[in-house]
């Protein structure tokens, strides 16, 4: 390639991207041609001389790189600010360019990123509605970010499959907590080495993103070298015992009067632990757990001083062998909808039915809310056997649903 022409190539997307996160942009004046006003420094930034990065700090081999790069630049003072935040408007405009350089120039009177939006939404990078016209100039999110650049990483490569993203949902400890429509993006950036969690394992998708933290992303992004893969944690299996309850803490379980309790049914002592497990890797409420000379009872809530109303879900676990408790020993009760609530109640029936288990959940969400209690003096139900085991499901009069299932025959 012609030497002038290469370095005139440079410059160019220099211009185009350098001035971006190095804050040159950040007075663009609305009425103005922004490609005219985003501009290189005469003098380029030698590595690692801006006075508030140190070469201890975690971001600064991606402020190095790209700095190195003429991808980002700091400001007059010397200061990078790595601090400071990046709006979604800045951050379109980055991943919109390292992509492609054919983008309209804005008009006079029009923002200077108006162009970048449009072809940001022509390549499904942005979709329609994701974002308000104003939004583009708040200060852009980890939730938003992870959504933009996994949309750009799998437009040139493959990422893990479903079933093995599935086990590292318990490594990010918020998880269950992410907005539904931005779960798995966060999960892929996560995966994919682009977005590191915190030290306390959280990911925080409703926070802000950085200028320290978005050259990480940019970095990682750009260049697969420098992403941080995180490794599948083993999941240390904890072992039970298999003749009596205990409670998270490995208390044993006794009566309000201390007695102990006289486990009959065996079989119902596993499920117990199982549903446990679940519930601490899928809930982030608080599972209370109350027992009696019939049963050991679950009982979801909000936090740990809810009042009776505020359960959410319930799971009865019907020990002492007579009567109802003989035919059917579990009792699951979903009271309140919620993403979080729907994931436990289809776990928990994944563990009593491995097959048919979407089946039921399929009836139990369908039957929620239904309003169908008391038509013609019944309460709608279904009841069957699946796998071995009877089932019996209603909607109650209190608008819950429930579903007894019998033992394993």
């Amino acid at each position: 390639m012609n030497k002038k022409k290469f370095i005139a190539i440079t410059v160019g997307f220099t211009i185009m991207i350098g001035g971006l996160i190095g804050g040159t942009a950040l007075n663009v004046n609305a009425n103005t041609d922004a490609v005219k006003v985003l501009t290189v420094k005469e003098t380029s930034e030698k590595p690692n001389s801006f006075k508030d990065v140190k070469s201890t700090d975690w971001f600064f081999n991606n402020v190095n790189t790209l700095t190195e790069q003429g991808l980002i630049s700091g400001y007059p003072d010397g200061t990078f600010k790595p601090n400071s935040t990046i709006t979604v408007g800045e951050f379109v405009k980055v991943v919109v360019s390292s992509k492609t350089q054919e983008v309209r120039a804005a008009s006079k009177g029009e923002l200077w990123y108006m162009g970048y939006i449009e072809k940001a939404q022509e390549l499904g990078l942005v979709l329609q509605g994701e974002f308000t016209a104003a939004d583009y100039d708040r200060n852009i999110t980890r939730g938003e970010i992870s959504r933009m650049t996994v949309r750009a990483m799998e437009m040139q490569e493959k990422g893990l499959s479903d079933e093995e993203l599935e086990p590292y949902k318990n490594q990010i400890s918020d998880f269950n907590s992410i907005p539904s429509t931005l779960k798995s993006f966060a999960l892929k950036a996560y995966t994919s080495g682009i977005i590191s969690g915190y030290p306390d394992k959280t990911f925080k998708t409703q926070n802000t993103a950085t200028r320290a933290e978005a050259s990480a992303m940019i970095h990682r992004y750009l260049d697969k070298n420098f992403r941080i893969i995180p490794k599948l944690e083993q999941k240390t299996t904890t072992t039970y015992p298999t003749d009596k309850f205990v409670d998270k803490d490995g208390k044993e379980l006794t009566t309000n009067d201390g007695k102990v309790l006289n486990v009959v049914e065996k079989e119902v002592i596993k499920p117990y632990y199982q549903t446990l497990d679940i519930l601490e890797n899928k809930s982030s409420q608080y599972a209370k757990i109350v027992n009696n000379q019939e049963a050991v009872t679950v009982f979801l809530q909000p936090k740990q001083d809810s009042a009776y109303w505020a359960i959410e879900m319930t799971f009865a676990f019907r020990y002492n062998g007579d009567g109802a408790s003989k035919e059917y020993p579990y009792y699951i009760e979903y009271k309140q909808a919620s993403t979080e609530n729907k994931e436990v109640l289809k776990e928990t029936l994944k563990s009593f039915f491995p097959t048919k288990y979407q089946e039921l959940y399929d009836k139990m969400i369908g039957l929620y809310g239904s309003q169908n209690v008391f038509s013609d003096n019944k309460v709608w139900k279904y009841e069957g056997t699946l796998e071995g085991r009877k089932y019996f499901i209603a909607e109650n009069t209190n608008g819950s649903v429930s579903i007894q299932i019998g033992t394993l025959k």
